[in-house]
């Protein structure tokens, strides 16, 4: 049985686009965790506070409620934003554990917002970042492929299209997985500079402009070259084997060609980057590759780099704080390719401020015509660090309204051109709650992409703010070692950053 109220005054708006604060009620109940997950997929940009007693707030809410009734438990669940309301409720079973009833609550307020909105998402209730490996437990369980593309329909109710996107990622997968041993890892070395900070950006990056940055930037090399020796000895001395090595950031190519030679040359002696599955940098911004940093990245075994427009608009470039143009990433690309790389990823991200259908339709097909290895397409998430959310300044009228389009059309056109999508993951206070995709052409999948995203296998990481991941084939549990997080942290902290990595040695040994 379900009952409702609802009010005469209509919102002008979907509340999904509104930064604002908002008091979560949770009566009878501590079920914090999926409740405000629940309605983060409708509110992303919303500060809750949370209140623990069985009354309606001052101003706007969203109330949740157990209460027994009999034999069964009395969910219950109203809203109250921008002078709109709605209230469902749903009987269920009192014997279900604390689990089943809190998804079930979760769900009742999900169906709530759905018809609350008017907006029913592609993921339906699914919040997990990782929504291929959840496909991939089902299958590993012993569903059939039916089974668990069923059980995303009625558990999460997610869309055919994101049910038919996981189970196509699931078989590109496999082949890369298969390779995969109890003793394989992965390295990944972090560089967390850049010339300057885009707008969108969230990532732990610091700003090279000035003497001051420049020379923290040459004793962070210093330090990171020592902690790149102590990766190789713990891989050394606990007998596992390497298949990739990922040098991202930041922006690694902020490093000079004589500085990415000192790293490369270090990270070639440690390491047998020639007979590794891939090894890759990420070049990132345009305007800081050049041709003798492509030449340095050759000479060292690199075979896939990144070259990132992430928009071919130079309107919505100078929007976003991006330093470069259209024609600019198209040389940078141009380069790469003559430099000799086979591989070249190119990301994009659908929903930037100023950005239209028309506008990010035509940067996917400029993209697929310049014919790279990989086409990442991100969905722009919003993150409280990013100068868009602490600044307020952004505009979701243009584009961002027409974000599904956008990553419809990017399924599309990619997989007609031959791209098929083998990796993705998802974020909070992503736009539309939806996703981010790597594509890749026949043979040139990122293997360390997979690895890192399922949790596979170890990735034993150097740098500022570089978590190590400990993981052992079949548990669960992943054992996490954290960096410094700042460069100037990392540099003046590193002997105690040393001591921790320790724990690498205690986790092979069975020490733990």
């Amino acid at each position: 049985m379900t009952t409702s109220s609802e009010s005469t005054h209509e919102s002008t708006q979907n509340p999904a686009f509104h930064h604002f604060e908002i008091t979560l009620v949770l009566a009878g109940h501590d079920y914090k965790y999926e409740t405000e997950a629940t309605a983060k997929i409708f509110l992303p940009f919303v500060r809750f506070s949370f209140l623990y007693e069985d009354r309606l707030p001052e101003g706007e809410y969203v109330y949740t409620k157990l209460e027994p009734a009999g034999q069964q438990n009395r969910l219950t669940v109203s809203l109250n934003i921008r002078e709109k309301t709605l209230t469902r409720d749903r009987l269920v079973d009192a014997g279900l554990d604390d689990k089943e009833t809190e998804h079930l609550l979760a769900e009742l307020l999900y169906d709530t917002f759905v018809e609350f909105t008017g907006v029913t998402p592609q993921w339906g209730m699914s919040t997990g970042i990782r929504p291929v490996k959840t496909m991939e437990k089902r299958l590993a369980a012993g569903d059939t492929m039916e089974q668990a593309q069923e059980y995303f329909r009625t558990r999460f109710h997610a869309g055919e299209k994101k049910i038919a996107l996981c189970t196509t990622i699931v078989q590109q997968q496999q082949p890369i997985l298969a390779k995969n041993r109890p003793e394989s890892v992965s390295v990944y070395i972090a560089i967390p500079f850049c010339p300057s900070r885009c707008r969108y950006c969230s990532f732990v990056s610091h700003s090279t402009a000035g003497a001051k940055s420049k020379a923290l930037l040459a004793e962070y090399l210093e330090k990171l070259l020592v902690e790149i020796r102590l990766l190789r000895d713990k891989i050394q001395q606990n007998h596992l084997h390497l298949h990739t090595v990922y040098i991202g950031g930041g922006t690694p190519t902020t490093l000079s060609a004589a500085q990415m030679d000192r790293l490369l040359t270090c990270v070639e002696e440690c390491f047998p980057v020639r007979e590794l599955e891939e090894f890759t940098v990420e070049a990132g911004r345009p305007d800081t590759i050049t041709p003798e940093k492509l030449a340095v990245m050759r000479s060292h075994g690199v075979n896939r780099v990144s070259v990132n427009p992430q928009s071919f608009n130079d309107e919505v470039l100078a929007l976003s704080q991006r330093p470069h143009t259209a024609a600019q990433a198209i040389q940078a690309f141009q380069m790469a390719k003559e430099a000799g790389f086979e591989v070249v990823n190119m990301d994009f991200i659908a929903g930037l401020p100023g950005d239209t259908l028309e506008s990010f339709c035509h940067s996917l097909d400029t993209a697929i015509a310049l014919d790279p290895g990989n086409i990442t397409v991100h969905t722009l998430t919003i993150k409280r660090s990013a100068d868009l959310f602490v600044q307020q300044q952004f505009d979701l009228s243009g584009g961002q309204m027409q974000v599904g389009e956008m990553v419809e059309y990017a399924y599309d056109a990619l997989t007609k051109a031959g791209y098929l999508p083998y990796y993705l993951y998802r974020q909070k206070n992503t736009l539309d709650n939806l996703e981010n995709v790597g594509y890749a052409k026949s043979g040139m999948i990122c293997a360390y992409n997979i690895y890192m995203m399922d949790e596979v296998h170890s990735v034993l990481a150097a740098g500022g703010g570089a978590v190590t991941k400990l993981i052992r084939p079949g548990e669960k549990k992943v054992h996490r070692i954290f960096n410094h997080k700042y460069p100037f942290e990392y540099v003046t902290r590193f002997d105690e950053l040393l001591q921790r990595k320790e724990e690498i040695d205690r986790f092979y040994q069975n020490q733990e």
